[in-house]
């Protein structure tokens, strides 16, 4: 069940543990620079497209790509020299997930991409909402562009749009997320790697939906298999934030689209088609994750099940005495499955192992005090983005 290209996560979580605490260390360098001001007198433009490739390009792509080529070399040269030669060797670029999607997938990535855009919005502003109930200022000029026009459309979809799509997705979905799921299982490693995904963000406000964000296209990758899959989804939530903002300043087409919802929502029936509207998004959603995740599991029916006979052949064992043949473990896996609700279908389709006894996580001391140390610097920048917003 198990490709050849996913061994040289088998045992890096320390190691990728290690390399986000110091990928989650340059981020936050970057914007105490920020933050201060010490480049005040640099025009804003070339400051955003510096900070932008640092913080994108370098750290988020280049170090987890050059951490785990690094730690690939050391795994090799430790193996048994005959245990390498027996086995294929591992590609880094296809050991992140960039194994090519087919047209039908892709076109689902777009629509989910656009879906999760629109739920977003709402998600943001249902947060955003309690923390102003409280008191909470929110930052002015948050999200501008300092750039204009149509090529300042291009030069802000690459810089918002494109690269974190693809940068962000190589450390969370790409190293992240693949290492926590040899360790620690799928449904945990999705939630573990969406939480650190919205404590990457740095601030009280992006955090939710960045985590909701996050899981939603965690689940999607795990259910297809692909890091394109969520690099296309993350890009379509980004560009067309960032298509609508420029295309109201400037009059464009649908550069009012968001404002005409809001003002229909806010009519006399308006809450009902806004819950209305809001549980179709989810609905959708869930809808198109639980068919690609269920191709996936039917297209490789056979090896899960194998695997999880390998994993506990208890499970064929009857209640009478008897012993389950193959075909009869499989009825009754589909029997079971048929009856589930549509959620339990698609964590058994994403995860066919979860049918097994739950393990523990079982880290070791060293591992907890980097994993729960990455968490709890993560959460204490959020904490004191936060208590900012309150003084």
């Amino acid at each position: 069940m198990e490709k050849d290209n996913d061994q040289i996560w088998n045992g890096s979580f320390l190691f990728v543990c290690w390399t986000y605490f110091f990928i989650l260390l340059a981020f936050i360098s970057l914007r105490v620079i920020s933050g201060f001001g010490w480049l005040h007198n640099i025009d804003i433009r070339w400051v955003e497209i510096g900070f932008s490739f640092l913080s994108q390009v370098i750290i988020m792509a280049a170090m987890p790509i050059i951490a785990m080529f690094l730690y690939k070399r050391r795994k090799e040269r430790n193996q048994d020299i005959s245990l390498v030669a027996e086995k294929p060797k591992v590609n880094l670029f296809t050991s992140f997930g960039f194994d090519k999607p087919s047209w039908k997938v892709i076109g689902m990535a777009f629509l989910l991409g656009i879906l999760i855009y629109f739920f977003n919005i709402f998600v943001a502003s249902f947060f955003n909402g309690i923390l102003s109930m409280f008191g909470f200022r929110m930052p002015t000029g948050m999200g501008s562009m300092p750039f204009t026009g149509i090529w300042g459309l291009f030069i802000s979809l690459t810089l918002i749009a494109v690269l974190p799509g693809i940068c962000e997705e190589v450390s969370h979905r790409g190293m992240l997320l693949k290492s926590f799921e040899s360790r620690m299982g799928v449904m945990r490693a999705i939630l573990f790697s969406s939480i650190l995904f919205g404590f990457m963000h740095l601030n009280i406000i992006q955090v939710f939906y960045a985590a909701i964000l996050g899981y939603i296209i965690a689940l999607a990758t795990v259910a297809t298999k692909s890091l394109w899959v969520g690099i296309i989804m993350h890009f379509m939530n980004n560009a067309l934030g960032t298509y609508f903002s420029i295309a109201h300043n400037y009059g464009w087409v649908g550069g009012n689209l968001l404002h005409h919802m809001m003002d229909i929502f806010a009519t006399a029936g308006g809450i009902v088609l806004y819950i209305a509207f809001i549980i179709f998004l989810v609905w959708s959603i869930f809808k198109i994750i639980h068919h690609l995740a269920s191709e996936k599991y039917n297209n490789n029916k056979t090896g899960y099940l194998a695997e999880i006979i390998k994993r506990n052949p208890e499970m064929l064992n009857k209640q009478n005495g008897g012993i389950y043949t193959f075909d009869e473990f499989t009825q009754k896996i589909d029997f079971n499955v048929k009856r589930s609700t549509m959620w339990a279908q698609t964590k058994f389709f994403l995860d066919p192992t979860i049918i097994l006894p739950k393990k523990p996580m079982n880290l070791t001391r060293h591992e907890k005090v980097i994993f729960y140390g990455v968490l709890f610097m993560g959460g204490v920048i959020t904490i004191f983005t936060m208590v900012w917003g309150f003084l």
